[in-house]
């Protein structure tokens, strides 16, 4: 593989519609390391792209689950509930409160698109 690899044609995302995806055929080197280059059109018109050593058919996909749990642990830590602040050790009690915290920003959230 060559350096020139990483470029990325013009056209690889533009004549996507909203919601649909598509990968780069083969390996890139990204940063020294091959991978595969997966990009997805955005409601908003902007472009998600991932870069993964995993097959690029489930990369996208496998990105909206890992960035829902990324919200919600951002929302149970710093953004709100500060779970963090707890302070808790006894993986029972954490894995409990974990739950609870879950359901009420479940709530919380449902009640917001209300």
């Amino acid at each position: 593989m060559h350096e020139e690899s990483l470029y990325l044609p013009r056209s690889f995302l533009e004549e996507l519609k909203v919601g649909q995806w598509q990968a780069l055929k083969g390996r890139r080197i990204v940063l020294g390391h091959e991978l595969f280059i997966s990009g997805l059109r955005l409601p908003n018109g902007e472009y998600l792209i991932v870069v993964t050593n995993d097959g690029p058919q489930t990369a996208v996909d496998d990105y909206k689950k890992r960035w829902e749990i990324e919200t919600l642990f951002g929302c149970l830590k710093t953004w709100g509930f500060n779970f963090e602040s707890t302070h808790m050790t006894k993986a029972d009690r954490s894995a409990k409160l974990v739950a609870f915290l879950a359901i009420a920003f479940c709530w919380c959230h449902i009640t917001g698109e209300w």
